[in-house]
């Protein structure tokens, strides 16, 4: 069984989600994911024959360059993440903002396990594609939308400023390509 892990990033930073391979043709079907990393838990779905996990990753310590902090996260054992506007609430609510670097855990591999579970990994571009081949109308895939997918448009981080909060979201892949949801 392959398991896969969306990340939802927001250029250059990120969230993630993840999905699981399975020989079931049946969609839309839930479930909980335990992220062994943290003991957060995290809701998934089953869309066509693969589970993805519906909710942004929230994982790592907030790097935060305007209290002192690190300004890039580095190769260090520690996974490192931003939140928006530097507020850790907004971390609670749309998931953490990563680096594609620290959201594949340095590795350059197309689907490697990055920050994901054990068993799942950063989706490639065909992993998106088969998701956006059922569900073509991009609010299916938000929150409340029919696919239970369920990401929120977290906004971006490039530099030091923060935008587009609740209005655009832009997810990796693990060969580094981005795909842009409003």
């Amino acid at each position: 069984m392959v398991k896969t892990c969306c990340i939802c990033i927001l250029v250059p930073f990120l969230f993630i989600a993840c999905t699981e391979e399975k020989q079931i043709a049946q969609s839309n079907q839930t479930g909980v994911l335990i992220d062994e990393l943290d003991g957060r838990t995290y809701q998934t779905v089953l869309i066509g024959n693969r589970w993805w996990r519906a909710e942004n990753l929230n994982h790592g310590i907030q790097v935060n360059p305007f209290a002192g902090g690190v300004i890039e996260p580095t190769d260090n054992d520690i996974t490192e993440k931003y939140c928006y506007d530097n507020n850790e609430t907004l971390c609670e609510t749309y998931g953490g903002l990563y680096i594609w670097d620290e959201a594949m855990n340095y590795s350059t591999d197309v689907s490697a396990q990055g920050l994901c579970p054990d068993d799942w990994y950063v989706p490639s571009i065909e992993d998106y594609q088969d998701l956006l081949g059922l569900y073509p109308d991009c609010p299916q895939l938000r929150i409340n939308g029919e696919s239970g997918f369920n990401a929120l448009l977290g906004g971006n981080r490039y530099y030091l400023f923060f935008d587009h909060l609740g209005a655009m979201g832009v997810f990796w892949t693990s060969s580094g390509s981005q795909l842009y949801g409003h």
